[in-house]
């Protein structure tokens, strides 16, 4: 077929459906019961993919130099609903991430969605509300520090309170870091895992950091120890990262002491510096971790990360965008996105629409990876915030602060004993202190206006 007969075909494609988005979009209008729910969406389909097929057909060499109509199909009236209602209703999706990827994704990207199992299935969604998941807030004093099979009933390894006071606060401060070796008996009966001490903060070795959704049961409420099957896991995952060879690492658990206070607070102010300064991020999240890249195509694989719950927490974006490198475990293996990608030669352009916008999402999450230092203008934050949350409210503000590239330390010191609520104000107002008057003035009205006013699932962390 020649390039005129292309062309024609788009063009005759075009104005068909042109005509059926203006009666379908004046019926629906008038009563939404009437329209076909089927018909409605296989018309939208049709459309996402002529839009499709028309960008390729343009980047044909034969049509070089030709004048390719545009398509004029903004897309239908409600044409999602038969697939988001029975995500919703019949498949346990959670209301907010059918509301998410109806507004971050294509209609084809939804029912690619709708055919996976959903994030989380067996945790209670009641009171989930539009933008909030309530399945991964937890309260302190229900959680359970979880082993890797249930069955398991391993003794649990920790990190010394003193040795972690001493690098955090000590002559020469650094940030703790775990020494990829097996853990050892101390005299009080515990396993104690080795703390490296490299002195000062310039002279950080490599290691790779941890970033994990809280509420699947990595964290610990009471204490800096984790199950000894969790401590060996990680070592394993994280020396398969670094080539098979072994590397320090950053956890949470056990590298960000509870008490004392001081302790607590240097820990705190130097969040934005623990992943910053890793050689990789590497991501944990249960429902990533049940499937094996090896049995998906690479548009599952992207979706799966587009719909993880790591994506809905709010300081998961801060780790990500920090990131060096970003890595997200699965059960076989762990992928890299970017550098995934781009050895399969993947673009935007030659993969499939499910894939192109998911990738789209986890782009935007690594648009600052080229930039130093990584700060969100004050849009940028406002657009990644929408959707995330936190579940300890007075977070909010410094992880807003990391984001900015705004020093946490005033922040972190602004607290108010027994009153969260409170705490979150004075901090927000600390942090916009710090933003430059005509900056904030002009902004401010939209970002407060955004989700951060949301919730997750950790003290410091999610």
């Amino acid at each position: 077929m020649g390039p005129s007969a292309w062309i024609d075909r788009v063009q005759s494609l075009s104005e068909c459906l042109e005509i059926a988005q203006s009666v379908c979009d004046m019926i629906y209008r008038q009563d939404q019961e009437y329209l076909d729910k089927a018909f409605h969406l296989s018309l939208q389909l049709m459309y996402e993919y002529l839009v499709r097929a028309v960008t390729l057909i343009g980047e044909k060499e034969v049509l070089q130099g030709f004048d390719i109509p545009p398509v004029r199909f903004t897309g239908l009236l409600g044409s999602d609903r038969l697939v988001s209602n029975r995500m919703k209703q019949v498949d346990s999706w959670c209301v907010p991430d059918v509301h998410m990827l109806q507004e971050l994704s294509s209609t084809i990207e939804l029912v690619f969605a709708s055919s996976l199992s959903p994030p989380g299935p067996n945790r209670p969604h009641t009171g989930c509300t539009k933008h909030k998941c309530l399945a991964h807030q937890v309260k302190n004093g229900t959680y359970v520090t979880r082993h890797v099979a249930p069955d398991c009933a391993c003794e649990f390894v920790y990190a010394s309170q003193d040795s972690l006071y001493t690098l955090l606060c000590g002559d020469s401060p650094s940030i703790p870091l775990i020494a990829p070796s097996n853990p050892g008996r101390h005299s009080d009966g515990r396993l104690y895992v080795s703390l490296l001490q490299p002195g000062r903060l310039s002279s950080q070795p490599p290691y790779v950091a941890i970033s994990h959704v809280w509420s699947d049961g990595l964290w610990n409420v009471d204490s800096n120890a984790i199950p000894l099957c969790q401590f060996n896991r990680i070592m394993d995952l994280t020396s398969r990262l670094n080539e098979n060879s072994s590397i320090a690492f950053w956890l949470d658990t056990l590298c960000f002491p509870l008490a004392p206070q001081d302790a607590y607070d240097q820990a705190l102010i130097r969040m934005r510096q623990s992943y910053e300064e890793a050689s990789r991020v590497l991501v944990f999240d249960a429902y990533l971790l049940e499937y094996a890249v090896s049995e998906m195509s690479k548009e599952e694989v992207a979706m799966r990360i587009a719909c993880a719950p790591w994506n809905r927490r709010l300081w998961g974006l801060q780790e990500g965008v920090l990131a060096r490198a970003l890595a997200f475990q699965f059960r076989d293996s762990y992928v890299d996105l970017t550098g995934w990608t781009k050895r399969r030669g993947y673009t935007t352009t030659s993969s499939s629409l499910m894939f192109s916008t998911a990738w789209s999402r986890y782009a935007s999450l690594r648009a600052l990876e080229t930039e130093t230092p990584k700060t969100m203008s004050i849009v940028q934050a406002k657009k990644a915030l929408t959707w995330r949350s936190t579940s300890e409210k007075d977070d909010e503000p410094l992880c807003l602060g990391s984001l900015l590239g705004i020093d946490p330390e005033s922040a972190v010191k602004t607290f108010i004993k027994d009153d969260p609520a409170r705490t979150r104000l004075e901090r927000m107002k600390v942090i916009w202190s710090s933003i430059p008057e005509h900056f904030s003035s002009t902004c401010s009205g939209t970002l407060r206006n955004s989700k951060i006013q949301a919730s997750d699932g950790r003290r410091h962390h999610s």
